[in-house]
């Protein structure tokens, strides 16, 4: 993670507006607001940007209110109704800097618009995008020409920014308008077909020329069945990582800042031997089975993308010129749905390869694995509440790919729940050894609506919402897991101020679970959110618990998400417990090292 200074809770003057902030003027009541203002870059001095499309995201419109610089990068947007607002601004070649955000990708200030309110003056600014280019070449030297690169980066919000491009005629490729952070690059050969991945020996070239020779005269004769002839792997070009790596855990990343220029990013494809991966699929009964498919995807913390091999009738398998790295094998039989089908089953190994041919990987089929599930409604419930409210509602389970692992699992895994309250998952080509996480509720309700799910237990009472769902080869058949829903939510609001009294607009409001054992994945017990130009922050349906409050300034995103940081704002939080179903309101100002309660 790059270092990140955190200015702990510095003694604040009272905060006067400057040229980055709005100004507000009364309007006529009853009328609607309106935002004006203008987009400029970052550069000294600022430069207006024109053409860019300035976005209002908030209120009754899902698809946000929009509008289009002028020439001297000015913009309105009128016809809003009262609500908190996202502002952003959007043009090619510059890194998008929301409202309020000291850097790119940052969380920005909400603005808090009242009815017919004129809110001017507004400054969002535009930041140069930097710039990745080099030359790819072959190990003779030649350009590569037509060769696919790409670029990727973990974003400060923990999401995977990529791209790609292909190079020229040259060999020559280029990014443009990237925000700043440290990048991978690496360049991937042309697909080549699996007879170019072989070299014929002395024996297999004589048998071609006997076969040819016999059915040179006359009609071809039968020939005695003969063991199929070995193949000698030889070594193929493989993805090469900036500078010379074959995997990404030894690339140099590509460093950024703002606008920069990294001119010779260059690569050169090299030839690397690779491996004959093969194995052999067995039933329940043991006995090879002769039809399918086999998958073969690599570790990622990206969305899988797989190979495929056919199983041949003795049941072995093959995937040639596989480069070194971690996979997870996954293959398929029957399906649990359908008249006619057969009982689904699968079988999955992982295995790493770092060059030459391992040992045949034996994979036995067992049966599908399966989560069957009952909806429950909690005690606390208002006593108009019933079970009949949640037919239909979605459970989704979502592939976790935050370990790294191999996981041939790309889609969420959806079921509906019954009119009986009960819902299955899975048994029928799903679910594969890794983590998955939970969600489950009514589609498209708003936090602090409709139903809220308080707890999903396992059999041995472990609750899935406060850490994935691991599903190992030794694991059962049948998952049983109990969902608890309420139609009571939690919420923690309040005010920021500084020691003047002005809403501090430049911090982030972090609650965090006094429980370390839950400051892991899925952080259901660590929120955050910056308040709005009034000061005012709310987080919703936050589990009953106690927790610590505390009000930082230059947070980066998701950076609340490291026990490290947790464990240093721990010394500037204040206690907050919140009961079941409470509306905690609790009010901070910025007094100071440390936050004071309201």
């Amino acid at each position: 993670m790059i270092a990140l200074t955190l200015r702990w809770f510095v003694v604040m003057t009272a905060l006067a507006i400057g040229s980055d902030r709005a100004s507000f003027t009364s309007q006529q009541p009853g009328t609607s607001a309106r935002v004006s203002g203008v987009v400029l870059t970052t550069a000294d001095p600022p430069r207006p940007v024109r053409r860019a499309i300035v976005s209002l995201r908030g209120g009754d419109n899902a698809l946000g209110h929009h509008a289009i610089t002028d020439d001297d990068g000015r913009f309105e947007i009128g016809d809003l109704p009262a609500g908190r607002y996202d502002l952003s601004a959007k043009r090619a070649a510059f890194v998008t800097i929301a409202y309020g955000a000291s850097r790119p990708e940052w969380p920005g200030t909400k603005i808090a618009i009242a009815r017919g309110e004129r809110l001017t003056g507004v400054t969002v600014r535009l930041s140069p995008g930097a710039v990745i280019t080099g030359t790819v070449r072959d190990e003779t030297g030649a350009p590569a020409v037509a060769l696919e690169v790409q670029i990727q980066r973990r974003t400060a919000a923990g999401d995977v920014f990529d791209r790609y491009a292909r190079t020229d005629a040259q060999g020559v490729y280029r990014f443009y308008g990237l925000p700043p952070g440290a990048y991978l690059v690496w360049a991937k050969p042309l697909s080549t077909a699996a007879a170019v991945n072989h070299a014929a020996s002395d024996a297999e070239v004589d048998a071609i020329l006997r076969q040819l020779q016999q059915g040179r005269y006359g009609a071809p004769q039968p020939q005695p069945a003969r063991p199929p002839i070995p193949r000698s792997i030889v070594p193929d070009f493989t993805p090469i990582y900036y500078p010379g790596a074959f995997t990404s855990e030894d690339a140099t990343p590509v460093v950024l800042a703002a606008g920069d220029e990294r001119a010779g990013v260059d690569m050169t494809m090299r030839l690397m031997p690779m491996s004959r991966l093969a194995g052999r699929v067995v039933g329940t009964d043991s006995r090879p089975v002769g039809a399918g498919g086999v998958s073969l995807v690599r570790a990622s913390r990206n969305a899988a993308r797989s190979n495929g091999a056919t199983i041949r009738t003795d049941g072995t398998f093959e995937f040639t010129a596989v480069p070194p790295g971690r996979y997870q094998l996954v293959t398929w039989r029957g399906s649990s749905t359908g008249a006619a089908a057969g009982p689904c089953e699968f079988a999955a190994a992982e295995i790493e390869l770092t060059g030459g041919d391992p040992p045949e990987v034996p994979l036995a089929l067992k049966p599908c694995l399966r989560i069957a599930g009952r909806v429950e409604v909690a005690s606390d419930a208002t006593p108009s509440a019933t079970r009949a409210g949640l037919t239909g509602a979605p459970v989704r389970f979502e592939p976790d790919r935050t370990s790294g692992r191999p996981m041939d699992s790309q889609l969420p895994i959806v079921a509906p729940i019954g009119a009986d309250g009960t819902f299955s998952v899975g048994g029928a080509l799903q679910f594969v050894p890794g983590s998955y996480l939970l969600q489950a509720g009514a589609s498209g309700t708003a936090p602090g609506t409709g139903w809220w799910l308080q707890s999903a237990r396992t059999a041995d009472g472990r609750d899935i919402l406060d850490e994935p769902l691991a599903f190992t080869d030794s694991t059962p058949e049948t998952t049983r897991v109990f969902l608890t829903f309420t139609d009571r939510h939690t919420s923690l609001s309040g005010s920021l101020v500084t020691a003047a009294g002005r809403p501090a607009i430049d911090y982030t409001v972090v609650a965090f679970t006094s429980n370390r054992d839950w400051w892991r994945p899925p952080f259901r017990r660590v929120r955050a959110a910056r308040p709005g130009t009034d000061g005012a922050f709310r987080l919703q349906d936050v589990p009953p618990g106690e927790y610590f409050l505390a009000a930082l300034a230059d947070v980066a995103p998701n950076e609340w998400r490291d026990p490290a940081f947790l464990e240093r704002a721990v010394r500037h939080a204040v206690p907050v417990t919140i009961g079941p179903g409470e509306q905690k309101v609790q009010s901070l100002q910025i007094r100071g090292e440390n936050p004071t309660r309201r």
